[in-house]
């Protein structure tokens, strides 16, 4: 048995095939009607939908921000749980290595999450933590400074790191907890020192940039309009 692919128009078998959500999963796509999902595309279209229409809308600076501030209206004082984290941008003066970049992020009261990956191709650069498919072949490292002693708020930033860097290796900056690999891992002498430098800038002021894509939703109204 095969079909048509409604996006590259070729004729595959049925095991090339995929369920594509209309509207991305992170914004509730598997919770709508059956109208907004389709079987009738590709697994490579998927692919390339997922990466240059759903992430520019869902992972920019805007909408990863937006995320993390109506988030805060649904925390459970009584029990931790991952929230989104807010992207700050990349940080200038962080990293020699023309190969590597150290993006910042802000958890929850205000912590400070250190990302530092593989460079991804200019085409990631407006999307919040680059080419996610490199990131799972080279996760880098996160680098973890709470800015709060509770110990809920940092329980929360923990969580919110592991959810959100699944292939990063962690590393605390000032989080004091047993040596338990389901929170931080060894480091290594490289990683040693980009630590000690991160601890040298705390309380410093962060100089960093970002790449906002102009439009970067009209592809995806496109894209519901082509469906």
């Amino acid at each position: 048995m095969s079909k048509i692919c409604i996006y590259c128009n070729t004729e595959k078998p049925e095991s090339a095939f995929s369920l594509e959500h209309l509207f991305p999963q992170s914004l509730g796509g598997a919770q709508v009607s059956d109208l907004f999902k389709t079987r009738h595309v590709c697994q490579r279209c998927n692919s390339i939908m997922g990466m240059f229409v759903d992430a520019p809308l869902v992972k920019n600076f805007f909408s990863q921000n937006d995320m993390a501030e109506t988030a805060l209206y649904y925390i459970d004082l009584n029990k931790p749980r991952p929230l989104p984290l807010r992207y700050m941008g990349v940080h200038q003066s962080l990293v020699s290595d023309p190969k590597l970049t150290c993006e910042l992020w802000m958890g929850p009261h205000g912590g400070l999450v250190y990302h530092r990956r593989l460079k991804a191709d200019s085409r990631y650069d407006t999307i919040a933590g680059g080419n996610p498919i490199d990131n799972k072949k080279f996760g880098g490292e996160v680098y973890v400074f709470a800015q709060h002693s509770d110990e809920y708020w940092n329980l929360v930033l923990l969580q919110s790191v592991m959810k959100s860097f699944k292939y990063a290796k962690r590393i605390s900056g000032n989080i004091d907890l047993p040596n338990d690999d389901n929170y931080f891992h060894e480091t290594t002498a490289d990683e040693d020192e980009f630590l000690s430098n991160l601890k040298d800038a705390q309380g410093k002021v962060h100089k960093g940039s970002l790449a906002v894509q102009i439009g970067f939703e009209q592809r995806f109204y496109v894209n519901l309009l082509w469906v």
